[in-house]
């Protein structure tokens, strides 16, 4: 019998907190797109919809980064930041004033980058 692969989209390419929650994040011929059921429908996620795009865990490093010591007790200033299982977390300001966070994983966090910059 011949083994099928099938890709299984992520549940975490979804937004989970904000104007759009629980809206789920999908690439359409190279445009990213919000899709929300019953509420806004489809929101697109473009340089034309986008204000700004910022990661909150780097937003807090550079706020108050964190400290470690070395071996000689000294304190050393570096960044403790560890990827979530290979997902981003980035809040979304879109030109209509709502914001959102989303969680993506590394494909869509790119293409997100790409569509916005």
């Amino acid at each position: 019998m011949k083994e099928r692969t099938i890709k299984v989209f992520s549940a975490k390419n979804m937004v989970v907190s904000g104007d759009y929650i629980n809206g789920t994040i999908h690439d359409a011929l190279g445009t990213l797109y919000i899709t929300v059921p019953l509420r806004f429908g489809v929101v697109e996620v473009s340089r034309k919809t986008v204000i700004a795009i910022e990661d909150p865990e780097q937003a807090r490093e550079k706020a108050d980064p964190p400290q470690k010591k070395n071996g000689s007790g000294r304190s050393v200033i570096g960044s403790l930041s560890a990827k979530n299982g290979g997902f981003h977390q980035v809040e979304i300001n879109f030109r209509n004033g709502k914001r959102s966070l989303v969680e993506v994983d590394e494909d869509v966090y790119r293409e997100l980058q790409k569509n916005i910059y």
